[in-house]
């Protein structure tokens, strides 16, 4: 059985198949970084047992375009390499039940390369790899998402706001003239040209349809689609409208009607914490007896349902993302103080049901200040994606992939991917180890890269080829810790052997089973494993679709106000 793709040879598949013109192919830079799984109190913060395990890993994927440096003072001109895309998402695991929830918490793009960043490519490719390669005991997973366009025109890169038409950096200053106004014409011009293309940022409404458009192709563009039906579930909700009213705002095109439900998911869906059903007598005895708000509505950070339940419970703690919430208050205060404020809180949360949660949720500031905001969740039972299923995508591939993949030419890697996509498998096994640092580490390489001056090309490639090194040397030195770690285990089962065993296992002999094996070295993973560049020479001629492959602003869950250099706070160590 084939081993499956890791996370980023499935974006690194993705890239691949970017359109570009004949005489002018890109070089990308891909990272995928992310944590170690660490445990999280605050995603279920008050459900009714707070014991079970909820493992969360961090993803910040890390998108950077070399080129050559367009400005005229540059003599002679050299080649720079800088950020054009991030995305940064979270994966929660429930223990108990195997149910996993995938929240993309912020995108954005700078603006400051010659073409726009492929942004919707590899959005579809992050969700799509998770839906097609779930660990075998995942039976059940959630995307979720919170559409809200950002006053400042930025989340991931400060400063690229001033990239957009009519600003002062450098994608604006240097950008063609009335080349921001509209996306250029793929049939009368270049796909790229040697100016930077700016920030294309979008407005309320735009970055709704973006996010509703990005899910319906998530779906269709998912392998024999049409027996995932009964699997598949989308919903979605624009918080103070009804139905009717939504469509005023986001008409929703036949090819796509089919796929979607109006509403919240709370009244079709169990709590994660529900066991897997059999069938759906038993999901109907479960939803009569009636669900808890306090299983059903997750707290993501930065979230405002999470600042909805927490002004519902009147909590003693800090919504989830902020300093203070339940991450901090486990360290900081005693069980007996702790519990009793979460009993308290749960009462008050589960009198309210989950329709008058969402009827009251349109009243919330942060929706309903003149901004249009959407939730989406997207909704899968794993039992469906069988290695049946997987296996018949290789072999009967979409009409415009096979296309792609027919024209496409890699010349070079960093690393040792394969050019074609790899057969899709129901395989536990992962081709390349991706590497998770410490989340510590995570937070201060986030802070890092967050605290440049994205509206200079100057600024931009100094601060991304310094910050690439620290992200070396810190994967490298996780990989280190995990193989002493591992090195102090394997020592610590040789020393409970007998003697005579230990002698009989100090011998080079692969033959006894009783010798504990040292790991090929393989196993530990590199940072080449989540780290590629790639030189994309792709001489298609399609038009290009501007929801996959036009600049936007951002599709994250925060709202309200926030400062241009944010500084994400390591947190204090958990107790285990």
């Amino acid at each position: 059985m084939a081993p499956r793709p890791s996370l980023h040879q499935s974006l690194y598949n993705a890239l691949q198949s970017v359109p570009t013109d004949k005489a002018n192919p890109r070089t990308f830079e891909l990272l995928t970084l992310s944590t170690k799984p660490f445990r999280t109190y605050t995603l279920f913060p008050h459900a009714l047992d707070p014991t079970v395990s909820i493992m969360r890993t961090d993803y910040l994927i890390m998108l950077a375009e070399k080129f050559r440096d367009y400005r005229p003072n540059s003599t002679p001109p050299s080649d720079l390499t800088v950020p054009v895309f991030a995305l940064e998402a979270s994966l929660y695991t429930i223990s108990t039940t195997s149910a996993q929830l995938l929240y993309v918490s912020k995108i954005d793009t700078t603006g400051l390369a010659p073409t726009p960043a492929p942004a919707g490519r590899l959005t579809i490719a992050f969700l799509s790899h998770f839906l097609e390669y779930p660990p075998k005991s995942t039976h059940s997973l959630r995307i979720h998402i919170f559409a809200r366009a950002a006053r400042e025109g930025q989340y991931l890169f400060p400063a690229s706001a001033e990239n957009r038409p009519n600003g002062t950096g450098d994608g604006a200053k240097f950008a063609p003239k009335n080349s921001l106004a509209a996306p250029q014409d793929p049939a009368t011009s270049p796909l790229n040209s040697k100016l930077p293309a700016g920030k294309r940022i979008l407005d309320d409404q735009q970055l709704v349809k973006w996010w509703h458009r990005i899910l319906s192709q998530l779906v269709t563009e998912l392998p024999q689609v049409s027996e995932f039906k009964k699997s598949l579930e989308l919903f979605y909700i624009l918080p103070g409208f009804d139905y009717q009213e939504s469509l005023q705002v986001l008409p929703v095109s036949s090819e796509f009607k089919s796929l979607w439900n109006y509403g919240h998911p709370y009244h079709k869906i169990p709590p994660p914490f529900a066991p897997a059903q059999e069938n759906s007598t038993n999901l109907d005895v479960d939803r009569q007896r009636g669900w808890l708000l306090s299983e059903l509505i997750p707290a993501f950070n930065d979230d405002p349902k999470a600042r909805f339940l927490h002004s519902i419970g009147n909590c003693s703690t800090n919504p989830s993302g902020e300093p203070g919430d339940w991450d901090d208050a486990i360290t900081e205060r005693s069980p007996a103080s702790l519990e009793s404020d979460r009993n308290r809180e749960r009462t008050k949360i589960n009198q309210v049901s989950p329709e008058e949660f969402w009827d009251r949720m349109g009243g919330r500031q942060e929706c309903c200040d003149g901004r249009l905001s959407a939730f989406f969740v997207v909704c899968s039972s794993i039992s469906y994606f069988t290695s049946t299923s997987f296996n018949s995508r290789s072999k009967n591939p979409p009409s415009h992939l096979s296309s792609v993949q027919e024209d496409l030419q890699i010349t070079s890697s960093s690393c040792s991917i394969s050019a074609k996509p790899t057969s899709h498998t129901d395989s536990n096994k992962v081709q390349k180890h991706l590497v998770g640092v410490p989340r510590n580490v995570w937070v201060s390489l986030w802070s890092k890269i967050h605290n440049k001056d994205y509206s200079s090309l100057e600024a931009s490639a100094a601060g991304y080829s310094v910050w690439i090194e620290d992200v070396r040397s810190s994967i490298n030195s996780a990989i280190l810790e995990e193989k002493q770690k591992r090195k102090r285990k394997l020592e610590e089962k040789r020393s409970q052997l007998e003697p005579d065993e230990r002698a009989v296992s100090s011998e080079p002999d692969h033959k006894n089973p009783t010798q504990p094996a040292e790991p090929k070295r393989e196993s530990w993973g590199s940072f080449e494993d989540c780290y590629s560049v790639v030189f994309v020479d792709n001489a298609l001629k399609v038009p290009l679709d501007p929801y996959h492959h036009s600049d936007l602003l951002e599709a994250g869950s925060n709202s309200g106000k926030r400062p241009q250099v944010h500084v994400l706070q390591p947190r204090k160590k958990t107790k285990s």
